[in-house]
């Protein structure tokens, strides 16, 4: 509260309050405030922001702005001559990153780019070609022609200009897939999670198969390479799409780690890192898989089966932590459950039903942003008041043929006692 009270008396130009609030801390001092004019005084900082704010530029503009400034210190700055093509491939680039998810008209054609530098630029820069076999370069005018020429042959052969023509390639690649990425259903499946938002372009999985096993076709490819190919390549699209695209090794993996560790730091961390989705959209993700199962009608978990003679175990338990403190901040009540089941020895006939999302007016209302709080439907349950009736009980034991898991389980628990 403080940086924010702070903040709104240097952009209001309010001199008394900075001299009231001074340069004390709010915690070391009674600070009195009201909620509704800490509220109204920080409103009117911030339409005060507004108004003073410029307007976006055109995205040409910028595109064009940040090219200029790339001419000036690389051409003019540090004669590095560039080939005018190189430099239709910067304008492009930017073009697209400060359009990012819009379709992108490129405005300027080469020729017309070129006549955009010159303009801009004047006496300061050159452009010609030598010969129609090599492209036009664009160098300082203070720089020796043939010798511009020459640099520039020289610099499009080396291994920085290949890396960067190769890492702006498979952006292009990158991102038109992105464009093309269907939005997340509201009803997430095991299918949905599998396959994520988009798929992974063939051209980027070929780059890191390469970087990793050489130019070795006939070779095959092992498992933990691909797995590693897969990961990387799903992490270039998350990156370069600034999170946006969401792939299936993120989906599964942030989902996961919050079922699994039930920390909101470590999903933080891996999403930082570009690893995982965020943990608020973790939340919204289990909030609709949980809606979708209760709406469904099927509150049986997928492993286990409704099936008579199957013997199934439950073990629930709370945990309390850090519970000997006054105010009570700090503490841990969770609760948590097991269930296991013997395994079958005949196959379901008939796969679980599955759990399809009814269609009603609230789900339509609530299709267009996720919930991360779960609303449980209303259940009535009947009080049960009949008194049960006194019936003969038979002590006679009934054999029942063991299944196959039982074997393996004694041998199981042997070992645990041993």
């Amino acid at each position: 509260m403080e940086r924010n009270i702070k903040d709104a008396a240097k952009v209001l130009n309010d001199n008394d309050m900075l001299v009231k609030i001074g340069h004390i801390e709010f915690h070391s001092k009674e600070v009195h405030y009201h909620n509704d004019c800490k509220r109204a005084y920080l409103n009117k900082a911030r339409d005060t922001v507004a108004k003073v704010k410029p307007k976006d530029e055109d995205p040409n503009s910028v595109a064009l702005k940040n090219l200029f400034m790339c001419i000036e210190s690389s051409v003019i700055d540090n004669h590095r001559p560039e080939y005018l093509i190189s430099l239709h491939r910067h304008y492009t680039s930017t073009l697209e990153k400060v359009l990012e998810g819009e379709k992108v008209c490129i405005p300027h054609k080469v020729s017309t780019l070129g006549e955009k530098i010159a303009g801009h630029f004047g006496n300061r820069v050159k452009l010609d070609c030598l010969s129609r076999k090599e492209g036009i370069v664009v160098y300082s005018s203070k720089a020796d022609r043939e010798l511009a020429h020459s640099m520039a042959s020289r610099y499009s052969t080396s291994e920085e200009h290949i890396v960067t023509a190769a890492a702006c390639a498979l952006r292009s690649i990158v991102l038109e897939v992105c464009k093309h990425a269907p939005e997340l259903p509201t009803s997430l499946s095991l299918d949905d999670f599998k396959k994520g938002q988009v798929e992974i372009p063939e051209l980027l999985q070929s780059f890191f198969t390469t970087l990793f096993c050489g130019l070795q076709k006939n070779r095959a490819v092992s498992e933990s390479v691909r797995r590693r190919v897969d990961s990387l390549s799903q992490d270039v699209i998350f990156c370069t799409s600034s999170g946006r695209v969401k792939p299936s090794k993120h989906l599964c993996l942030g989902v996961g780690t919050k079922s699994l560790t039930g920390s909101r730091r470590v999903v933080e961390v891996l999403n930082r890192f570009g690893h995982s989705i965020g943990y608020h959209t973790a939340e919204s993700i289990e909030t609709e898989i949980a809606s979708k199962i209760v709406q469904g009608g099927n509150l049986l978990p997928d492993m286990l089966l409704p099936q008579p003679g199957l013997s199934t175990g439950l073990a629930w338990d709370n945990y309390d932590e850090l519970t000997e403190t006054l105010s009570g901040k700090d503490t841990l009540h969770d609760t948590a459950g097991i269930c296991y089941q013997d395994i079958s020895a005949i196959p379901p006939t008939t796969d679980p039903e599955p759990c399809v999302m009814k269609e009603n007016v609230e789900t339509s209302k609530t299709a267009a942003k996720r919930r991360r709080q779960f609303e449980p439907p209303e259940r009535n349950i009947v009080p049960y008041k009949k008194r049960p009736s006194l019936s003969k009980f038979s002590y006679e034991v009934y054999s029942q043929i063991p299944p196959p898991s039982s074997d393996k389980a004694k041998q199981m628990n042997l070992i645990w006692l041993i």
